[in-house]
């Protein structure tokens, strides 16, 4: 870029500016110098930082002017990018349709989506842009491909849990906020390269009474369900409520209670008569 020789012929007479040789740059056609850093365009009236050495910024401004060219038209808006409608030209193959679909089903159930997310405009509006000739399923495929993930991760972690030795449960028995009960066991194992895993295996339904021979059972039910043999569980780690002491007493292998949780009980315990 050409420097500055002398301020532009617009400049106000008495203005404090250098007085140098007469300028070769054609930007001051469309700007006039204020002071000594500031240029101001004579389109739009907006003031422009002016180093004095270089006019790169000025004649990027000056472009935005040219015909057919605004800011406006230069930035388009968030609302305008999302909502505008892709060329149809470009089409999706069969292989890439499904690649797409497996992944937003993977999303809903890793991320607890509804499934009726696919007829979301907003989520269909960046699809139709990232992809213009993939067709969004309906929410009851989804839901059908979600279950059919869900077998197949069943299945690759009870070829993961065959491999193992040792396995730990933690079963715990809480209340939703709709007041209804379930039950969650949780496998933990440590893996050949000494990294520990954790796997839930199942968090389902537990109404009426929570004896320890209905707990027992359904901790029975959790580990055949993944072919878990009687010998791979080494512990059952718990919260040291009695129902559940019962239920290790009819499974026959180790119950202890949890450290930290009966630590916490005993420090709130504590805490609280502290005044």
């Amino acid at each position: 870029m050409d420097k500055l020789t002398s301020p532009p012929s617009s400049a106000s007479p008495g203005a404090d500016v250098p007085t140098l040789k007469k300028s070769r740059s054609a930007v001051w056609k469309s700007f006039k110098l204020i002071g000594k850093d500031k240029a101001e365009c004579l389109v739009c009236g907006k003031r422009l930082q002016y180093n004095g050495s270089t006019t790169s910024n000025l004649l990027l401004h000056s472009s935005l002017h040219a015909p057919g060219k605004s800011a406006q038209s230069q930035q388009p808006s968030l609302v305008s990018f999302v909502s505008s409608k892709p060329s149809a030209s470009r089409s999706c193959s069969a292989i890439k349709q499904k690649e797409v679909t497996d992944l937003i089903a993977r999303w809903c159930w890793t991320n607890l989506r509804p499934t009726n997310i696919v007829h979301d405009e907003g989520l269909r509006n960046v699809l139709a842009y990232l992809e213009p000739g993939y067709k969004p399923p309906s929410h009851t495929h989804m839901s059908k491909l979600i279950g059919i993930q869900h077998e197949e991760g069943i299945r690759v972690l009870k070829k993961t849990l065959a491999g193992v030795e040792g396995i730990a449960l933690t079963t715990d028995i809480w209340t939703s906020k709709a007041t209804q009960a379930y039950a969650t066991t949780t496998a933990h194992f440590v893996a050949a390269d000494w990294s520990p895993k954790t796997f839930c295996l199942e968090t389902a339904h537990f109404p009426g009474s929570h004896t320890g021979v209905r707990i027992a059972e359904k901790l029975k039910e959790s580990v055949v369900r993944f072919d878990v043999k009687p010998e791979q569980v080494v512990a059952v780690v718990h919260d040291q409520a009695a129902n559940v002491e019962l239920a290790g007493e009819s499974l026959y292998c180790i119950f202890i209670f949890c450290w930290m949780y009966n630590s916490n009980l005993y420090l709130c315990r504590n805490l609280t008569n502290i005044k």
